[in-house]
């Protein structure tokens, strides 16, 4: 039996074993604010009704307090419904003083005024007193004075006219002024004659004025 040379020694490894650590899961996200996203829906929507700008404002401020107390996303989105809502309130608030603005124009001013008060024609009422009749055509201004002074004319009637018909003519206008004159309570009660028709322009109407006033002579 032959011996068998011994084995040649080994060499070590030169690189070690690699060793794996224990897998782990990313952190779950936080999740979405609903409180954002409603607020910038309401704050877009404020182009069509600018009062939800006020709504967006508020829910907007109201996300931000809620994402920073709970932790959770929107933050963009709040702060985009602030900006957004801001512009939408500040529309309301504008288009709301145009109202007003517009409405105070309109209404009549009082007949028991103490001295000569220039205004618009549409600010005219039965029982004011006007100081001087301008001549025939367009009217803007009236001097209004106490009708215990010298005055040429008087208001006797304020009437509505036409609806919402389109733009009839300057004398069709006149005609249904005169009409809705005449059938105004006090000429059917007095019968008295009705001197002066004061009607809208073109301009006027179409921009939806249909007031027309009744007026006499008183010398």
């Amino acid at each position: 039996m032959s011996e068998q040379p011994p084995a040649p020694p080994t060499s070590p490894d030169p690189y070690p074993a690699t060793h794996y650590a224990p897998t782990w899961s990313a952190a779950a996200r936080p999740p979405l604010e609903g409180l954002a996203v409603a607020a910038l829906v309401a704050a877009l929507l404020f182009w069509l009704w600018p009062t939800l700008g006020l709504v967006g404002l508020g829910l907007g401020v109201a996300a931000l307090r809620a994402t920073r107390a709970k932790g959770t996303r929107g933050r963009g989105l709040a702060r985009a419904a602030v900006v957004v809502g801001a512009v939408g309130a500040l529309v309301a608030l504008g288009a709301t003083a145009a109202v007003v603005v517009a409405v105070q124009r309109s209404r009549p001013i009082a007949t028991d005024v103490s001295g000569p008060v220039t205004t618009t024609v549409n600010r005219l009422d039965a029982g004011h007193c006007v100081r001087d009749l301008p001549a025939d055509g367009p009217v803007s201004e009236i001097v209004v004075v106490p009708c215990g002074d010298p005055h040429e004319a008087e208001v006797r009637a304020r009437v509505t006219v036409g609806s919402e018909q389109p733009w009839p003519g300057q004398t069709r206008v006149d005609e249904l002024v005169r009409q809705a004159c005449e059938l105004d309570e006090h000429y059917a009660r007095t019968g008295e004659p009705l001197d002066v028709v004061w009607s809208p322009d073109e301009s006027g109407w179409n921009g939806g004025d249909r007031l027309g006033l009744c007026v006499q002579r008183t010398r």
